[in-house]
């Protein structure tokens, strides 16, 4: 059965809801079809968040719909192409001194088609991740694309941890048990004198954590 979230204020702030955004390593060396494919499946079951998709519920509130491990996939898409990659994109030259290059990316490598706002991915109930795999002769290029609300830099980089122990056979730790969000804020809500409170500032800056907090004030009233 699909798990239903309802996204809170720090996911849904301006900044998030703005962005999505594509990132992707370089793996020298051909790795075979098969084994990303095996990977993407293990990977997808044991976080099946990968899986999800946005939409906006009854009362117009953004929500994630989180297939259970059986049916989550990640969307892949993938190109070949019988080429290196220097030959389709101009690639960083190691120097012996520091050195200014300009590196034009060619993005028909790293994903199909252009970045799509959020709106998008909730009017068409696209998949909230998408991971494009190139395959050269040389190399193979892994890029995954998110939607911000439920994902970060931080986060790409436990994918990408995630995926490299799939791909060598290893297990796949478990996702974190709760939101620290979900506990640190409403204490601080409740008893904004209370100086346990502050403790939210050693994952947000104390601007923001104040500013949160009168955001969510006025949201009660």
């Amino acid at each position: 059965m699909a798990t239903v979230i309802i996204l809170g204020f720090m996911d849904l702030n301006s900044a998030a809801e703005s962005v999505t955004l594509s990132s992707g390593i370089i793996f020298s060396g051909a790795v075979e079809r098969q084994k990303i494919q095996q990977a993407c499946s293990k990977l997808s079951n044991a976080w099946p968040v990968l899986g999800a998709h946005l939409r906006r519920n009854e009362t117009g509130k953004i929500e994630a719909v989180i297939p259970d491990s059986a049916n989550a996939a990640l969307k892949v898409t993938s190109l070949v192409i019988n080429s290196t990659l220097a030959e389709n994109e101009k690639v960083y030259v190691p120097t012996k001194t520091i050195s200014t290059q300009l590196i034009l990316r060619n993005e028909s490598l790293y994903r199909p088609q252009p970045l799509q706002n959020l709106e998008a991915y909730i009017s068409r109930g696209d998949p909230a991740f998408t991971l494009h795999v190139t395959y050269l002769s040389d190399a193979t290029i892994l890029t995954l694309t998110i939607a911000h609300v439920l994902m970060d830099a931080s986060g790409f980089t436990e994918v990408i941890r995630g995926f490299i122990l799939a791909l060598d056979g290893e297990p796949i730790p478990p996702l974190l048990s709760h939101d620290r969000w979900s506990v640190i804020l409403p204490e601080a809500l409740d008893s904004p004198s209370n100086p346990e409170a502050s403790r939210g500032w050693a994952v947000w800056d104390a601007h923001s954590a104040l500013a949160s907090r009168q955001a969510e004030e006025k949201i009660r009233k």
